[in-house]
Order: C-alpha cells, then structure tokens, then sequence
C-alpha cells in the first residue's frame, strides 16, 4: 500500500503527488494555442512568404508561484553570405555563399580580419533588433587561424 504526504492540493486520486508542470504537460492537446494567436500566426504567415515559427515554453518564477506559458517566436528565412574584412581595409575584401568556402581562402591567403555572416536584404543591425539577438555569427583571423 502506498502512503504520500500531501504538499499542498495537487494529490490525484490513487494519493500520489502531480505538480502543476505535470499536469499542465498531459493537458488536452486541442489547448496548445488559442484562436486569436492561431489568427495571428496565420496574419503573418501571409505577410511573408519563408517563415520559421518557433514554439517554446517559458518557466516564470514569481516568490513560490511557478507559471509555464506557451511563447511563439517568429523568424522571417534569410538568406546569407559570409564577408571578410581584412585589417586596416575600409571595404569588403571578399564574399562567400558558405562558410568552408571563406575559410579555405582565408586559410590559403594567411589573412588577418573578420569573417561576419550577414543577411541579404536587410542591414546587420536591423536583422539584429528583429531577431533580438546581440550580434551576428562571426570569426576573428589572425594569418589565417581562427
């Protein structure tokens, strides 16, 4: 027979302990999203045409309260290409379509400078703010070694 201590008013049925993270884990799948971010999500979806929708769940901890909620992150598809900025050269030395390409020829080359992956179609910093991200991917040379 099994005992349970009961922490607070989450005891099920058979005595055993459930927290609310479980039960809202097992919670009826038609509950993911509600309409109205259904309606958004669809909104956006039409405004652009290569869309990444990212669902994800967010712990908050408020004192001895614990919340989950359900985020969506919407990131429009870009395309990329990788530029070198070799020191003490106020322009663009070169441009790649793939990262093994610009290291190779930086490698080759034994350059110093700054390999940056950057988007088409829209400024570094803009991409940035949109994306809520600090920075873009990017690799310090030193003669050719990262």
């Amino acid at each position: 027979m099994r005992t349970s201590i009961a922490v607070d008013k989450n005891v099920v049925e058979d005595n055993t302990f459930l927290s609310d993270y479980r039960k809202w884990i097992n919670r009826p799948v038609g509950k993911l999203i509600t309409i109205s971010i259904f309606t958004l999500l669809i909104f956006i979806i039409e405004q652009f045409s290569f869309l990444t929708i990212l669902f994800y769940r967010k712990i908050i901890t408020k004192g001895k309260k614990t919340k989950i909620a359900n985020k969506v992150k919407c990131m429009k598809e870009y395309s990329w290409v990788w530029v070198f900025k070799k020191d003490g050269v106020s322009t663009v030395s070169a441009v790649f379509s793939s990262l093994e390409n610009a290291d190779n020829w930086i490698k080759f080359n034994k350059l110093t400078g700054i390999l940056t992956k950057m988007p088409i179609d829209i400024g570094g910093y803009d991409w940035c703010i949109e994306n809520n991200e600090p920075m873009l991917e990017h690799y310090h040379y030193q003669k050719g070694v990262r």
